[in-house]
């Protein structure tokens, strides 16, 4: 089925690049070297999630990845401010002031 599904993506691609004003002739022409640092590591990524979600379940319940993959956005929103990729604006007295639009209506 993800054989099918990559096929249905690659031709709706081709599909949606002939029809772009630009046209294929637009398309950037990458040699070997790029497409190994460029599209290989993005397909063994891509490859190697499918797997091994694939490969889980044979160790985990069906209700046990379900809560996984539900709990997954609080481990990425923890994450973020630990390494101070979200600003924790409620520990600022006027949290609106970092803001030039709102600062503007207050």
């Amino acid at each position: 089925m993800n054989t099918m599904h990559f096929a249905l993506q690659a031709g709706l691609s081709k599909l949606i690049i002939c029809f772009q004003p630009k046209g294929p002739e637009a398309a950037v022409d990458m040699g070997w070297k790029d497409y190994f640092m460029r599209v290989v590591p993005t397909a063994l990524g891509t490859a190697l999630d499918i797997n091994l979600s694939n490969a889980s379940l044979v160790f985990m319940s069906v209700t046990f990845a379900t809560m996984c993959k539900s709990a997954s956005p609080i481990f990425l929103l923890l994450f973020a401010f630990a390494f101070r990729e979200e600003n924790d604006y409620h520990r600022c007295d006027r949290w609106y002031q970092r803001w030039p639009f709102i600062r503007e209506h207050f």
